[in-house]
């Protein structure tokens, strides 16, 4: 009976481990955003990856480092996305891209459009794989950061 119970106490505390590395991680990924709802100036969190490598992470919670190179508000597009083209400019499918639907466009104190164009950005949040080339959703400014 004893040997039973050791692995399954092995098991518990390797758990207790990883989750509560799993909340720290989580509690640090938070990004600085000043009053009026535009991002703050702040350097990326430790950890955060390059905006290269952000397609190894899909299905991963990331924060994605880059300048953004391209921005389109495609106003007559279903949803009116704004996209924040990172590292290579649409259609290249090497890019990243920040996705910013249309109803969340009033969040930011500017369009993001022009908000975030030619600035180096941090930003947070679930790394997805569209049409061949990685992305994340932002749904607040909260999520994205000027970096230093």
């Amino acid at each position: 009976m004893k040997l039973k119970f050791i692995p399954m106490a092995v098991l518990l505390v390797t758990l207790t481990l990883i989750a509560s590395a799993c909340q720290g991680e989580n509690e640090s990924a938070s990004v600085a955003q000043s009053g009026d709802g535009s991002a703050a100036t702040s350097s990326c969190k430790i950890g955060a990856i390059s905006w290269r490598d952000a397609g190894k992470h899909v299905g991963s919670t990331a924060t994605v480092e880059g300048s953004v190179v391209g921005t389109e508000y495609a106003s007559s597009s279903n949803g009116k996305p704004t996209f924040l083209n990172v590292g290579k400019p649409y259609p290249d499918p090497a890019r990243f891209t920040v996705v910013i639907w249309g109803e969340d466009r009033g969040k930011f104190s500017k369009p993001p459009e022009s908000l975030y164009k030619g600035k180096d950005i941090c930003v947070s949040g679930v790394v997805q794989m569209y049409r061949g080339s990685p992305q994340i959703v932002v749904d607040s400014p909260d999520h994205i950061a000027l970096a230093d």
